[in-house]
């Protein structure tokens, strides 16, 4: 079943979450929830927007990360919906990933030379 952008966030209220329309807009253009889509009702009774099935659980599991447990960087809840399999964009967990990369680059030569000089000290 297909949920509207009000059902959306009475399930988010219900839950102990409250979030508003514009956090959900913002959450979407970070590609954390998926795009909503155009539903036409039939000639001459206009049209409704409706986020495809499953979102109401992806927005549960957003919040109890983002809202609930206070991560507050929307790369780390990217992630954090993406690892178990969760279908959102690639781009917030891309960009969270090569920012992590460079620290490793950065960190790889110190990590490497004291491993060959034997010490076991973390850095």
């Amino acid at each position: 079943m297909c949920e509207t952008r009000g059902e959306l966030i009475e399930l988010a209220n219900t839950n102990g979450y409250e979030v508003s329309a514009a956090q959900l807009q913002r959450w979407r253009q970070r590609g954390l929830l998926p795009r909503p889509q155009q539903e036409h009702l039939g000639k001459g009774r206009g049209t409704r927007t409706v986020y495809p099935e499953g979102t109401g659980q992806q927005l549960l599991a957003l919040c109890a990360i983002h809202l609930g447990e206070g991560v507050r960087r929307l790369e780390w809840v990217a992630w954090r919906l993406w690892w178990p399999g969760g279908e959102i964009s690639m781009e917030p967990v891309r960009a969270l990933l090569a920012r992590e990369a460079v620290g490793l680059d950065r960190m790889w030569p110190r990590w490497w030379t004291r491993w060959r000089e034997g010490s076991r000290r973390p850095l």
